[in-house]
């Protein structure tokens, strides 16, 4: 193939990407890889850690967030549990699988996550960091795939966790 005809082949690919959708492009599986099915089955397993360093007094300012391991509640620990939480909604083979009290409590660390930010948007890391625009891009990576996880799972009533996230 000459060099002008792969590139205008090429460019045409991509540009129908969009229209086509990501999925197009990925391996559809009829069921899961087994190394998958046993990540499934230890983050099940620690999910009831999470219990333990989640602010449940709803008196308190940060009601619904998590806590680090310096018992700080934090958007970090919060948008991990969160990431984790909707992930594990998703999977059929996970115990959590549309999980409404799970989706309470997802809910609540997603309101507590808009009371970390700051009106421009950005959030702090407590040690260091103070309107961080890459600790705010840290957390989206947690928030990005949970609200797709979450949106794919079709819980009844997420539609305000949904526009929390």
């Amino acid at each position: 193939m000459q060099r002008r005809s792969f590139i205008q082949s090429s460019i045409g690919t991509l540009c129908a990407v969009p229209f086509l959708g990501f999925t197009a492009l990925s391996n559809t599986y009829e069921s899961k890889p087994v190394w998958l099915l046993e990540w499934i089955k230890i983050l099940d397993e620690q999910m009831p850690s999470f219990k333990k360093s989640r602010v449940s007094d709803t008196s308190k300012k940060h009601f619904g967030a998590f806590m680090d391991a310096t018992e700080m509640p934090n958007p970090h620990s919060t948008a991990g549990y969160i990431g984790r939480a909707c992930m594990l909604m998703f999977c059929a083979e996970s115990h959590f699988y549309q999980s409404n009290e799970t989706l309470i409590t997802v809910e609540q660390a997603a309101e507590a996550l808009l009371r970390f930010q700051y009106s421009d948007g950005t959030i702090d890391l407590l040690s260091t960091n103070f309107h961080s625009t890459p600790d705010t891009a840290f957390v989206l990576e947690n928030i990005i795939p949970a609200y797709k996880f979450l949106k794919e799972t079709k819980i009844t009533g997420s539609g305000k966790t949904l526009a929390f996230l």
